[in-house]
């Protein structure tokens, strides 16, 4: 386990970006790699397998673009965990509007 920052992510996809070790993989062609990622958007507990379709060295770590080939219950549940929490964020900032009437 390598801890990572989720940079943007999209149903199919995410920009992942880690200071851990594993940054020296970039010597091994992106087609050949793949990562088990475990993330959670809101409140459910996602496990995808990213292919990498592109690395880059920054800093003391990586950016890695990673590609969640033929997993569309992931998709769904990406959807539905980013729209869970959209609704979260709109109804805590009605919440604030209101209070400062």
């Amino acid at each position: 386990m390598h801890p990572c920052k989720i940079i943007d992510i999209s149903p199919r996809g995410m920009k992942i970006y880690t200071e851990s070790h594993i940054a020296n993989i970039t010597k091994y062609a992106n087609e050949l790699l793949q990562f088990e990622i475990h993330f959670i958007l809101d409140v459910t507990k996602i496990k995808a397998v990213g292919h990498v379709r592109w690395s880059k060295p920054y800093g003391t770590g990586s950016y890695f673009g990673l590609f969640f080939r033929d997993q569309p219950e992931i998709e769904e549940l990406i959807i539905s965990e980013m729209k869970r929490r959209r609704r979260k964020e709109v109804f805590a900032n009605r919440y604030i509007d209101f209070k400062s009437l």
